[in-house]
């Protein structure tokens, strides 16, 4: 979705719900929901798509309702599909994943990553596809591919660094760089968990606190994790002190939850049952008001671990039955997931199938377009761009470029002789030879107008040009098309202007197009009847070598 489509209120409201999305403002959802009625009234399923998707990502971030928020995320896709939108589509699916993934659906949830990875690979969106990886990263480890994992999230880093507008961007980066150094340490590999906590001090400070967006819960875990595992029992304590202050006086939100239990997992490691009882009695009440089983499930396996190391055993069976309904609960809603993830999948199948045969289409309009109907080489609209790119490497490159206009010699004369008709036959043969030379991987060809034509070559000596140039117009000689009203010869002629030199400036490629029209007009200036009548002129462009220099 466009936003600067809309009118200047719709605007503004738009950048409110992005502004109170950043800050967890629960009155987010009043705002989208007057988006939604903007999108109704306007019948723009466009914006209906965004509203939806944004109103599915507050309900779960903010834990409002986990029926809503899979109900919002499902009109969503829907309206994106509709509005043959898919832009958006890769967030939707990565949410489908993550809802997939938060209840045990690994299988589900890496068939719906790998979809929005595809969509967001065609739509060339790098941000999207970092989001992805991560999301995959944390997959693998949930299945404990752990150097898989962290390869993804080095992936996922790489990918956010090339979008420092996003505003999420230093969030991005901390996040993937949290991962690197907690799966580092799970592995035994200190250095790179030390280097990655390095990198996380440096984004820190060119963040500010303004656009950690929620990250410094995971900068403590690191540093605690480190302190941990490298002996550092004072520092440890410290750190660990200020991490429990720091977690009782923050709004904790919902999509850390499982960074939180997976620290906690790291902390019975090292048998700290104190501090993991301070953390769990902290987030007791927020996982119990969640309705995501698998955050439920996941705490009482952390419970289970804990009252196992204290030998609290009354405790533990409680903890184990619970967990037990937790399960069975998790089996309802992976079957749930199944069902849902068919047909959204099928949606989706649907749509990349139209939009790749849309693709398709508009490709071939494109080229239509830019091709020249009668003779079917490139015409003036695809000759403009060829000239500017190969110009644009020329002067990158510091590399000669050339631009060659070519005419057929009377070929007024020759239409008023033979008629229309025989003489777009002459124009269909002459474009036959030129496409014939363009099979060169540094020759170029293009109609230019009428009877007039363009080559361009590419970082040549004036010499090696001057061997084509001259074989092009042996060539059309030898197709023998007679032409009975000619001064020059008994068959159709050509002439050629050229201009080769290596750019200095980014702004003289029509200087080239006039010193070869100049050099054009100089042929067509000869006197008809003489006999060694130059067909082809190469000129330089006069700034560039002193001064203008004509060659046969």
């Amino acid at each position: 979705m466009d936003p600067s489509v809309y009118d200047s209120k719709t605007i503004e409201l738009i950048d409110l719900c992005m502004e109170r999305r950043k800050n967890y403002d629960r009155r987010i959802i009043s705002s989208l929901k007057r988006l939604c009625k903007i999108g109704r009234d306007k019948n723009d399923p466009a914006l209906l798509g965004f509203a939806y998707y944004h109103l599915a990502d507050a309900c779960y971030s903010m834990e409002l309702s986990y029926n809503s928020f899979l109900n919002y995320l499902s009109k969503s896709l829907n309206y994106m599909i509709k509005a043959g939108d898919d832009t958006m589509i890769p967030s939707a699916c990565n949410f489908f994943g993550i809802d997939a993934a938060n209840n045990g659906s690994y299988d589900v949830a890496y068939h719906y990553y790998a979809m929005a990875m595809r969509v967001a690979e065609e739509n060339e969106d790098d941000n999207m596809r970092g989001v992805i990886s991560a999301n995959l990263a944390h997959l693998h480890e949930c299945l404990g591919n752990l150097r898989h994992a962290r390869q993804l999230y080095l992936k996922s880093n790489r990918l956010a660094r090339g979008h420092s507008e996003n505003i999420y961007y230093y969030h991005n980066l901390i996040n993937s760089e949290y991962a690197i150094g907690f799966i580092s340490l799970r592995l035994g590999d200190v250095k790179s968990a030390q280097r990655a906590e390095k990198r996380i001090r440096k984004l820190e400070k060119e963040a500010g606190e303004t656009r950690m967006y929620g990250m410094e819960m995971l900068i403590h875990f690191l540093r605690v994790e480190l302190a941990l595992t490298t002996g550092e029992d004072a520092s440890f304590q410290t750190l660990m002190n200020d991490l429990i202050r720091y977690m009782g006086e923050k709004y904790l939100e919902f999509d850390i939850m499982d960074d939180i239990l997976n620290f906690c997992k790291f902390l019975l490691d090292y048998n700290k049952t104190v501090q993991v009882l301070r953390i769990l009695d902290l987030i007791r009440d927020k996982v119990e008001r969640s309705d995501v089983v698998q955050i439920k499930k996941a705490y009482k396996e952390i419970e289970i671990a804990y009252y196992e190391k204290t030998g609290e055993q009354k405790k533990l069976s409680q903890s184990l039955h619970e967990h037990f309904h937790l399960a069975q609960t998790q089996q309802t809603e992976r079957n749930r997931i199944y069902l849902s993830s068919i047909g959204m999948i099928n949606l989706i199948d649907n749509l990349r199938s139209e939009r790749a045969q849309m693709r398709q289409e508009n490709k071939l309009l494109q080229l239509q377009a830019q091709m020249d109907p009668l003779t079917g080489i490139p015409n003036r609209l695809a000759m403009n761009m060829m000239l500017e790119a190969a110009y644009e490497r020329a002067y990158e490159e510091k590399t000669s470029f050339c631009v060659a206009i070519i005419d057929i010699d009377s070929f007024k004369d020759y239409n008023d002789t033979y008629g229309h008709v025989e003489g777009d036959f002459c124009l269909k043969r002459v474009a036959h030879e030129l496409q014939a030379m363009s099979n060169h991987p540094s020759i170029q060809c293009a109609r230019y107008g009428g009877d007039e034509f363009v080559m361009i070559y590419e970082n040549m000596a004036d010499d090696e040009i001057l061997k084509y140039a001259n074989a092009l117009d042996r060539k059309i000689r030898s197709l023998d098309i007679h032409f009975s009203a000619s001064r020059i010869a008994s068959v159709v002629t050509v002439s050629q202007g050229l201009c080769n030199s290596v750019p200095l400036t980014k702004s003289k490629l029509w200087d080239y197009m006039t010193e070869a029209d100049v050099a054009l007009y100089s042929v067509k200036n000869q006197p008809k009847d003489m006999k060694n009548r130059q067909s082809v002129i190469l000129c330089h462009i006069p700034k560039t070598f002193g001064s203008k220099s004509n060659e046969q």
